[in-house]
C-alpha cells in the first residue's frame, strides 16, 4: 500500500538509547528538501548528524540534534519523533509509527513497557548494540511487505502486513497512515504467558497480527 511505503520511505533513524538488552531507536519523519541543504534522513544515515538525549539523565521525547556536516540540515515544520524501533539483544524486535508526534509522546511509555516485558524474559543482560543497518533493513522489509486491507470498524481502512520474518498491522485513513505496528516473527517461536501487569507484552501484540 502506497501510504505505508510513503511513510517509511526516507524515515530517519536516531541514535539508539539502551538499557541492558533493550534498545530504542527513534524514528523521525523526513521531507523533501532544497538543493543547498541535507535532508534529516540523509544526514542521519550518513552519520554527519545524530539525535541524542538532552543530557545523560534526559528523557525522550526531549532530544538534542547535533549536526557535524558542512551544510545545514533542513528540518521542516512537523518533522519530529513519530515512532520508535526497539531491539532486543541487538536484533530488531518491532516498531510503532504514528501520524503525529503528539500521539507518539503519549504512547511511548507504554511501548517501552511492552517491549521491556519480552526483553526481561528473553534477554540475558547482554549489552549488544543494535545495528543501524539491520534497523534500516527491517523498515525496508515492512515497506515491501504483502498488505491485506479490510474496512475498519470506524473511519479508515485496517491493514495487515506479512513478509518473511515480520508481521504487523495498522490503520490508514484518506491515504494517510494513522498508525503502524510491525514485529519481528519467527515461525518456530512459541507462545508464552504474559506478565505485564495488564499491559500486553510484545509477544501478545505480535500474536494478535498472526493469522
Amino acid at each position: 500500500m502506497k501510504a505505508i511505503q510513503k511513510s517509511l520511505k526516507g524515515m530517519g533513524i536516531g541514535e539508539a538509547q539502551q538499557h541492558g538488552s533493550l534498545a530504542m531507536l527513534p524514528l523521525l519523519a523526513s521531507s523533501e528538501g532544497g538543493v543547498d541543504y541535507l535532508l534529516l534522513g540523509e544526514a542521519l544515515r550518513s552519520g554527519v548528524a545524530r539525535v541524542t538525549e538532552v543530557s545523560e539523565h534526559g528523557h525522550v521525547p526531549e532530544l538534542k540534534f547535533i549536526n557535524a556536516a558542512d551544510l545545514p540540515v533542513l528540518i521542516f515544520e512537523g518533522e519530529e519523533l513519530v515512532g520508535a524501533l526497539f531491539a532486543i539483544a541487538g536484533q530488531p524486535a518491532g516498531f510503532d509509527l504514528f501520524a503525529h508526534g503528539s500521539t507518539m509522546r503519549v504512547m511511548l511509555a507504554k511501548q517501552v513497557r511492552s517491549h521491556a516485558v519480552d526483553a526481561i524474559r528473553l534477554g540475558d543482560g547482554s549489552g549488544s548494540k543494535p545495528d543501524a543497518g539491520r534497523a534500516r533493513a527491517f523498515l525496508d522489509s515492512a515497506a515491501m511487505a504483502t498488505v491485506e486491507s479490510y474496512p475498519a470498524a470506524g473511519l479508515g481502512t485496517t491493514v495487515r502486513l506479512s513478509a518473511k520474518g515480520l508481521v504487523g498491522g495498522g490503520l490508514v485513513h484518506d491515504d494517510r497512515l494513522v498508525h503502524l505496528a510491525v514485529f519481528a516473527f519467527e515461525q518456530s517461536s512459541r507462545s508464552h504467558h504474559d506478565s505485564g501487569r495488564g499491559l500486553a507484552s510484545l509477544s501478545a501484540r505480535r500474536r494478535s497480527y498472526r493469522h
